[in-house]
């Protein structure tokens, strides 16, 4: 079981295409009927509303218009969506258990934003496994960037847990070559966090290495034109997908522990 996250970014219309069919064949497994749900914490507990019921083969999008009229604004908090073969509680201590769909190969949704002319998206997933990471850290090297007069880009910063908390980090904006920290943002968890770039950062960089020791999640970098003509979405892969063979996990710690032992702070 994966889950899956709605884009609210202002000025544009975060969807969600939900799917009830395998992303390959898988042997000997036959898709059900499936329930969509959305989820969103209020800090104490996770509040889950049914959205439609899904055959077999079938899909879904999910609109940003289309969320349930009690679902809570932008800025206070974020909004996920899972499929169950059955309907849950409106409302749970912990995250649902998976139960289905399998999770190799990954089950993924069409994510994405539109604006009056045109949109973007990209197919992804909030794996359920990364919810219950105890302590999570980030290290993403973006050559995505793109800031200037006329473009701006935002990291959108998913974090997805099991408990319904509402706490925060810090993620650290960092030069490549210098490792010196040029800005800091705070992020919130069980939250999709909307950070302009162009605020921060002093001049437009070629890659940038963003980093946090007290949070995990997805990063996503959104580039557009003022007037949202122009839309550009991507994300980055974690360290471990950087290896093949080997002690993948010892990798992306080791690479971890180098970057966070050599970043040189901003006021330094």
């Amino acid at each position: 079981m994966n889950f899956y996250f709605m884009l609210r970014v202002p000025g544009l219309r975060g969807f969600v295409d939900l799917a009830n069919f395998p992303p390959v064949a898988l042997a000997g497994y036959q898709p059900t009927e499936a329930v969509a749900h959305v989820l969103w914490s209020d800090g104490k507990a996770w509040q889950v509303r049914d959205l439609a019921s899904l055959p077999a083969g079938g899909s879904l999008r999910v609109r940003e218009a289309d969320l349930p009229a009690d679902c809570p604004d932008p800025d206070e908090a974020g909004v996920f969506l899972c499929m169950t073969q059955s309907r849950l509680p409106r409302s749970l201590d912990a995250l649902p258990q998976p139960d289905q769909p399998p999770t190799v190969p990954a089950w993924r949704a069409n994510i994405g934003l539109a604006s009056a002319s045109t949109s973007v998206s990209y197919v992804g997933e909030y794996p359920a496994a990364m919810t219950r990471i105890p302590k999570g850290s980030l290290v993403s090297f973006s050559p995505f960037l793109q800031v200037g007069d006329d473009i701006d880009t935002k990291l959108l910063l998913v974090n997805l847990r099991h408990a319904p908390d509402q706490g925060t980090g810090t993620v650290s904006f960092a030069d490549p070559v210098t490792r010196q920290v040029q800005a800091e943002a705070r992020v919130r968890q069980n939250h999709v966090s909307v950070i302009s770039l162009a605020d921060l950062l002093p001049a437009p960089p070629g890659v940038c290495v963003s980093c946090s020791r007290d949070i995990a999640g997805i990063p996503l970098y959104l580039s557009h034109d003022p007037e949202g003509r122009e839309l550009s979405l991507e994300h980055t892969h974690p360290p471990l997908e950087m290896a093949l063979f080997g002690d993948r996990p010892k990798m992306q710690q080791n690479l971890k522990r180098w970057w966070f032992g050599r970043l040189v702070d901003a006021d330094a």
